[in-house]
């Protein structure tokens, strides 16, 4: 994986597309490195998420949400499922809606157990 990522960000260099980056930042989440991974997303984000189509932004924010569940970041894990699932209903691709729905799902069960363990500890 490590070469693959060196090859894609080479390629990057001689073209670049802001695609490109995600799929850097997926093979960084891959080969365990979330923390670049968010980084590579959140500059994607700043530069092209106001312009971006939204099959864009739907890609970038999902991949921020993996990004943010491997980092234990709950409550960033849920915004950006939300943020990857508005985008879905704009594209209004179905099986993209129902994946996106489906990762909201579990970022709130996930948010929600977190939330009920944190309870039984303090009683």
């Amino acid at each position: 994986l490590d070469e693959a990522l060196l090859t894609l960000s080479n390629i990057h260099e001689m073209v670049p597309r802001p695609t490109r980056l995600i799929e850097i930042a997926n093979l960084q989440l891959s080969n365990n490195q979330p923390e670049a991974a968010k980084k590579t997303l959140l500059s994607l984000e700043e530069k092209f998420s106001h312009n971006a189509s939204p099959l864009f932004n739907r890609e970038l924010y999902a991949n921020l949400g993996h990004a943010a569940i491997r980092l234990n970041e709950l409550d960033e894990h849920v915004i950006y499922r939300e943020k990857s699932l508005d985008c879905a209903v704009k594209v209004g691709n179905i099986q993209q809606m129902s994946v996106a729905g489906y990762n909201l799902g579990r970022a709130y069960q996930m948010k929600s157990r977190f939330l009920f363990l944190l309870r039984l500890k303090t009683v």
